[in-house]
């Protein structure tokens, strides 16, 4: 057995209540290893081993470094006979800060994410995960093929499995339950964490919601190929998408806020793809008539042949070559419209969950009558949108019970773009009592020049996946989230940063404040552009 040890604070801790401080200086009450005899209910814990400080290796090869000795326990949920929930909780052994972080997954998940458990765990919180319900990797969905008590796991049950496994478990080594919850997660991640403030909002006082994804946005990948693979000559292939941004960021009104080549607001960029097209004789430097078709259906979104209904809005223009691992364009457009990165998760969502079919491909999607097919597929009783789908706009449970929202998404977003973003949160404002009753509960920050996620030219980092510049209010998203639920103050911006190449020991390159939507980050004409005390959030101008 090895011996506890007690982490000792580092100087970048965030300050915290006096009554949190009294709280988190005692040690845990029950013995690590006796949490393998802890009964729970429809639940069974595999096995539990206290880790030591620093480095711990994780069972996927990584290395995770900085963490304090914890007790880590994992276990499986049960809820049906066809349901494998594997999950984990970390446990501080010593200097808990008296929160509970659950942390979302990414794509059809499939696997625990230590990386996500680090992140959480960092400031002293107790923190769980779960793979969904299945062991796959992430892009593959074929664990769901007429099984849906899985497709169930996946959608919404397994995270509350381990919600409820890990609230126990904390109860039962601290002798005491979480002073706060809170969930966090991007990409599938915000899918979940949408998930969890609608479908158990009593579980969580705070949410982090980041670029989530609901089936709109699979329907938008299928649209962008289809749209080029329909068009002869309409592929957009990697090599023209520097010559779409330049003419992109050329065409912005001062109202976009351009600042060192980055759109503030691209809504506020005209570009008219028939300006780029090749004139007689011209070879380079231009596209050609069909691409120009094919870009303007993208950029305005898929839909309904028959009625005009809009089924997901397109991308912003101007970071179209910002292309990194499948994050920016390069998700949704190729030489190869079936090959996309978007294209290949969507076609395993609709062979698996929708049409049960292991051969259908993205050409066979009919725009009209397979959107509702879509939604209405039953799932064990449900309809696949109801399990899968975080749409539900009404959050006033979640509002009148003092829950807090900060919403992020990049203005560079591929999938879950900032149209259909835009149109979420002013769907709940409706619903909230208006867009100052809903800024009481749930900010949006739209991120200039970040792609999903993470990726891109801008000020990507603050906390969210890249390290903050400093772990406190005013730079990191977390501990933005928590001065709000847990002292009141709700945030104004987040300064984020962009290192150089993305990597924090190579320094800094610029930082800007992002601001809470409809606010933008104005330049106020001295200074450098690179500091973000040089810019101020005012309001921004509706397109």
């Amino acid at each position: 057995m090895k011996n506890k040890q007690t982490l000792h604070y580092k100087s970048w801790l965030p300050v915290v209540s006096f009554a949190t401080l009294l709280l988190s200086s005692a040690l845990a009450t029950a013995d690590c290893l006796d949490l393998v005899n802890h009964q729970l209910p429809g639940a069974e814990i595999l096995h539990v081993n206290l880790e030591s400080a620093g480095s711990f290796l994780a069972p996927d090869g990584t290395t995770h470094t900085d963490l304090p000795s914890f007790c880590r326990v994992n276990g499986v949920s049960r809820p049906t006979a066809d349901s494998h929930i594997h999950w984990e909780v970390w446990l501080p052994a010593a200097n808990w800060s008296g929160r509970f972080y659950q942390v979302g997954n990414g794509a059809f998940a499939g696997s625990i994410r230590y990386s996500a458990l680090s992140w959480g765990m960092r400031g002293g919180n107790a923190v769980a995960a779960t793979d969904n319900g299945h062991q796959a990797h992430p892009l593959d969905a074929s664990w769901a093929l007429r099984r849906p008590e899985k497709i169930k796991d996946y959608g919404y049950r397994s995270l509350d499995e381990t919600t409820k496994s890990a609230k126990a478990l904390i109860q039962a080594y601290y002798g005491a339950p979480a002073k706060y919850s809170y969930f966090s997660g991007c990409s599938d991640g915000g899918r979940e964490a949408l998930v969890q403030l609608q479908r158990f909002p009593k579980s969580w006082d705070g949410v982090i919601v980041g670029g989530p994804f609901w089936i709109k946005q699979l329907i938008g990948s299928l649209w962008a190929s289809k749209v080029m693979s329909d068009m002869p000559g309409g592929e957009l292939p990697h090599s023209v998408l520097p010559l779409i941004e330049a003419a992109a960021l050329k065409s912005c009104t001062p109202a976009a806020e351009v600042v060192n080549g980055i759109a503030g607001d691209p809504r506020h960029c005209r570009f008219d793809p028939a300006t780029l097209v090749c004139k007689a004789g011209q070879s380079e430097d231009c596209i050609t008539e069909a691409q120009a078709q094919s870009l303007r259906k993208i950029y305005e979104g898929a839909r309904n042949p028959r009625t005009g209904e809009v089924l997901h809005r397109g991308p912003a223009a101007t970071l179209e070559a910002q292309a990194t691992n499948g994050e920016g364009w390069d998700a949704i457009v190729g030489n190869d419209p079936g090959r996309t990165l978007g294209t290949r998760f969507a076609e395993h969502f609709f062979k698996y969950m929708v049409f049960d079919d292991p051969q259908w491909t993205f050409r066979q999607f009919d725009f009209d009558r397979d959107v509702e097919r879509t939604h209405n597929k039953l799932i064990a009783g449900e309809s696949l949108q109801s399990v899968i789908d975080p749409i539900k706009t009404d959050l006033r449970e979640f509002q009148n019970q003092g829950g807090k929202v900060i919403f992020y998404a990049g203005w560079g977003e591929p999938a879950a773009t900032p149209g259909n973003v835009i149109q979420y949160y002013e769907d709940v404002s409706r619903h909230s009592g208006g867009m100052d009753r809903t800024q009481e509960f749930m900010r949006l920050f739209l991120v200039p020049g970040m792609l999903h996620c993470f990726g891109g030219p801008g000020p990507n980092a603050f906390g969210q996946r890249l390290p903050a510049l400093r772990e406190d209010a005013q730079h990191d998203i977390r501990h933005a989230l928590q001065a709000w639920v847990e002292e009141g103050r709700a945030p104004q911006k987040i300064i984020g940063t962009k290192y150089v190449d993305d990597d924090p020991k190579k320094g800094v390159a610029f930082t800007r404040p992002l601001c809470p939507y409809p606010k933008v980050a104005r330049y106020v004409g001295k200074g450098s552009k690179n500091q973000a005390e040089n810019f101020r959030c005012v309001d921004g101008t509706p397109p």
